[in-house]
């Protein structure tokens, strides 16, 4: 289930309905509209947060098809960084080295109590509010390329964004919805971006798994930036030491630096 409210996305993993209704009202009366998605079991949770990449969990420890630690060990050790908040009456069973093991960043007691809750998740939400709706630290990598989800148009500000939240990352890979579109200023900050990783032995890939966003970008980022059409090509390019977009470059240069030495050649030759 996803609220109709856009912003930050936010799941919300509980397996008991009432508990569920009552926790999301209280997410949605907090600042800044969030989008919430209900997870009701362990399995359930492990595909919300794959295909969500959401920006903060909120996680039953108990749950129908096992415990909710369990989800958040699996999913760190895929790479999300997702900001988490651990719901149990048994507290005892999360220790201090347990969350500091998976990165819990709270733990909260049931019943849950609707201004504790308020008062535990406001930091962290203005947090997640100043994370790019166009991806996060919450994406897993694939080789050495960490994941960043595109939802949405690519505008110049949140390209501006997405570059300070992967400022210390070298390989990047931005994976595209159908819906996802980019204008030409941040066209032109991803090529920008592109050359800057390439000098410091780096890439950035754009995972554009239809036909139409691969021609959609391949029409503004030109031989700056490498296009790839699936996870698998992609864990390839990271076995590369140069990408498709650096050897296009590096035949270009060389094309025409042998023009050059031609005409120069014929000129000695007059």
């Amino acid at each position: 289930m996803t609220s109709d409210a856009f912003g930050i996305v936010i799941l919300l993993v509980e397996d008991d309905p009432l508990l569920a209704a009552t926790l999301r009202r209280t997410l949605e009366r907090l600042p800044g509209a969030c989008s919430i998605n209900v997870a009701e079991s362990a399995s359930e949770a492990e595909a919300s947060w794959e295909r969500l990449g959401p920006q903060m969990v909120l996680m039953d420890y108990r749950l129908p098809d096992g415990y909710g630690t369990d989800v958040i060990a699996k999913m760190r050790s895929n790479g999300y960084q997702t900001p988490v908040v651990c719901m149990t009456a048994e507290t005892e069973c999360v220790s201090e080295e347990c969350r500091q093991a998976l990165a819990i960043s709270s733990v909260i007691q049931k019943p849950v109590q609707a201004e504790q809750l308020q008062s535990t998740l406001k930091m962290l939400f203005k947090a997640a509010a100043h994370t790019p709706a166009t991806g996060s630290g919450n994406a897993r990598r694939i080789g050495r390329f960490r994941r960043v989800r595109l939802r949405g148009t690519l505008t110049a500000r949140n390209a501006a964004r997405l570059l300070r939240a992967a400022r210390d990352e070298k390989w990047i890979a931005l994976e595209t919805t159908p819906a996802t579109q980019a204008d030409m200023t941040a066209m032109r900050s991803l090529c920008a971006w592109a050359g800057w990783l390439s000098a410091q032995g780096g890439r950035l890939c754009i995972l554009a798994q239809t036909p139409a966003i691969r021609r959609h970008f391949e029409a503004g980022a030109g031989t700056f930036v490498d296009i790839i059409d699936s996870p698998d090509t992609l864990r390839i390019q990271s076995q590369r030491l140069t990408g498709n977009a650096e050897r296009s470059q590096l035949l270009s240069v060389i094309q025409v630096s042998s023009r050059r030495e031609g005409m120069d050649l014929h000129d000695r030759t007059q």
